[in-house]
């Protein structure tokens, strides 16, 4: 069953990017990992991927701007 990823919003109450000093998050958000983020796994349109999913529930899924953006990386 389709559902839209909305997991990566909230962020961890543990995180090894939270215990990271305030200049070095800074700089990851400004590396490839934040501008990737922001500009491509955040905008990516789900929708018109939920033909691809089966209507009864079955085994989880891993979602689609997970699976796109590891692809968009690989190439």
């Amino acid at each position: 069953m389709f559902r839209t990823n909305k997991d990566h919003l909230q962020s961890f109450l543990i995180s090894n990017v939270k215990d990271l000093p305030k200049k070095h998050r800074k700089r990851l958000n400004k590396s490839w990992l934040g501008v990737f983020y922001k500009e491509i796994f955040c905008r990516l349109d789900e929708e018109p991927f939920a033909t691809l999913y089966a209507d009864i529930l079955s085994r989880p899924i891993t979602p689609v701007n997970v699976l796109v953006g590891l692809e968009t990386i690989k190439s």
